[in-house]
C-alpha cells in the first residue's frame, strides 16, 4: 500500500458509498486521532439490528470498549493513517481467529482514535461465519490477549479481574452448550476465583460437574 490511509474489507462484506469519504473527513476534522473505526448493519442468516451507540467518540477508545463495551468493532469499518504502521506491531497470524481485534487494540493502547455510530459497512452473517468451536477459540485467545495487556500495563489487575471474569463466563457457557463440562467447570472456576462472593460463578461451577440429564432445565 502506498496510501496516507488503510482500510480494511473483508471478501464477503460491502463498504457503503459514503464510507471512505465520510472517515477521511473524521481524520481531517479530527487530527490528534491516528485511526477511525465505525457503526455496520449485519445482514443475511441470523443478522440482528445494529444497536444504538454514542454519536462522536475521539480519545483513547481501549478502556472504553474493553472495560464497558461502549463500540462495536467490525473490522471492515477500520481506517488508518499508514504512518502509525510503522510503528506498530504487525497483526499476529499466528491467531487464529483474533488477529484483527488484537492488532486493534494494541493500536488503541497506544494512539487516540475516533469512533462514529455512522453505519459504513454492511456485515454478511450467514451459516459459516463463525462454528460454536472457532467461537471457543476466539474466547480464549480473548483471554490470552488481555492478560498480555495487563502484563505490559495498560490494564490494571481490578480492571483485568473485571474483563477476564465476565469472558470467562460467557466461555463457561459456550462450553456447556457444547457438552464440554471439564472446560466449563475450568472457566467457571477461573470466574469464582476473580469473585469469590458471586454465587451465580458457584452454581455454574456445580452445574457443569452434574450429569447433564440433571441439568438441562438449570
Amino acid at each position: 500500500s502506498k496510501g496516507d490511509v488503510i482500510a480494511f474489507l473483508d471478501s464477503d462484506d460491502l463498504w457503503l458509498p459514503h464510507k471512505l469519504k465520510f472517515q477521511l473527513s473524521l481524520l481531517k476534522k479530527y487530527p490528534q486521532a491516528s485511526f477511525v473505526f465505525g457503526h455496520g448493519e449485519q445482514f443475511g442468516t441470523g443478522a440482528i439490528p445494529p444497536p444504538q451507540l454514542e454519536s462522536l467518540f475521539v480519545g483513547n477508545v481501549l478502556h472504553p470498549i474493553l472495560l464497558k463495551e461502549r463500540f462495536v468493532f467490525y473490522v471492515p469499518t477500520i481506517m488508518v493513517k499508514r504512518e502509525i504502521l510503522h510503528k506498530t506491531t504487525a497483526m499476529n497470524e499466528n491467531l487464529s481467529s483474533g488477529g484483527d481485534i488484537d492488532f486493534f487494540l494494541r493500536m488503541a493502547s497506544v494512539y487516540e482514535g475516533i469512533f462514529s455510530n455512522e453505519i459504513v459497512v454492511k456485515i454478511r452473517k450467514h451459516g459459516q461465519s463463525h462454528s460454536q468451536r472457532m467461537e471457543t477459540v476466539a474466547y480464549e485467545e480473548y483471554l490470552d490477549m488481555i492478560k498480555r495487556f495487563l502484563l505490559d500495563g495498560f490494564l490494571t489487575p481490578t480492571q483485568y479481574g473485571q474483563i477476564a471474569s465476565k469472558q470467562n463466563y460467557k466461555l463457561g457457557l459456550l462450553y456447556l452448550a457444547l457438552n464440554n463440562r471439564k472446560k466449563a467447570m475450568e472457566c467457571f472456576y477461573r470466574y469464582t476465583k476473580i469473585k469469590p462472593f458471586n454465587l451465580k460463578g458457584w452454581i455454574r461451577w456445580i452445574q457443569a460437574g452434574l450429569p447433564s440429564s440433571l441439568t438441562r432445565s438449570l
